[in-house]
């Protein structure tokens, strides 16, 4: 391969999703799309619990523990600016032309994506990724820790995306280094304390998505200023 592109619905989900098949299989850049600060900044319950003030501490901070993570993989980071859901999100809309300009400009041979379960923003990235599929190979992976805990969301989750039209099957990528995943995992200090390592080190798992063949989405061209 030339190059894969591993999308992340936020600072930290391709690695405890993903880690050890990055670490394996060599020119990785993972992007992640809600990794935004908003404006004015805000308190939320999550930022507290991991230890932070205030969001602009947390999405520093965070943002440094994933370069650091990447690293430790082998892999490159590209932080996209949109908010994730505890901040208000932002419309589908945004997440497709986002993605799109991000992969075109890195023009991978595969792009691996969430399943999107267990949370509002790995919902939105899967269905921005179906929505305007990559012109090369699409795979998603296993949404960790939440698959673990929601199977029969998982379950529902595949149940709909065929049911939608998209074709499934299981991907069976090089082995992984798991070593590497634990390494990685431990620089997300503020986040790793929050989720059983348990339910980060199980099998990771991935299906190659064929999508169902739609109009092509039009992608306008913004003014600048």
């Amino acid at each position: 391969m030339n190059g894969v592109v591993v999308v992340s619905p936020h600072l930290d989900d391709a690695v405890f999703s993903a880690g050890a098949t990055i670490a394996a299989l060599g020119e990785v850049s993972v992007v992640t799309v809600f990794a935004g600060d908003p404006l004015p900044e805000q308190s939320t319950g999550w930022d507290r619990a991991s230890g932070f003030s205030s969001s602009s501490e947390a999405m520093a901070a965070r943002r440094d523990e994933d370069l650091a993570a990447l690293d430790a993989l082998g892999a490159s980071a590209i932080h996209l600016g949109l908010l994730d859901n505890q901040y208000g999100g932002c419309s589908p809309e945004a997440v497709i032309e986002s993605l799109h300009r991000e992969i075109a400009r890195l023009t991978p041979d595969l792009v691996i994506g969430p399943l999107g379960v267990g949370h509002p923003d790995h919902i939105t990235t899967r269905e921005a990724l179906l929505a305007d599929p990559p012109p090369c190979d699409l795979w998603l992976y296993a949404d960790l820790p939440y698959c673990t805990y929601r199977w029969r969301g998982e379950s529902r989750t595949h149940r709909r995306l065929r049911r939608e039209g998209h074709h499934l099957d299981v991907a069976h990528p090089r082995l992984g280094n798991s070593q590497a995943k634990l390494t990685a995992i431990g620089r997300y200090r503020s986040q790793a304390s929050l989720f059983k390592l348990d339910r980060l080190t199980v099998p990771e798992r991935f299906w190659h998505v064929q999508p169902r063949r739609s109009a092509p989405v039009v992608h306008r061209a913004r003014a600048a200023g």
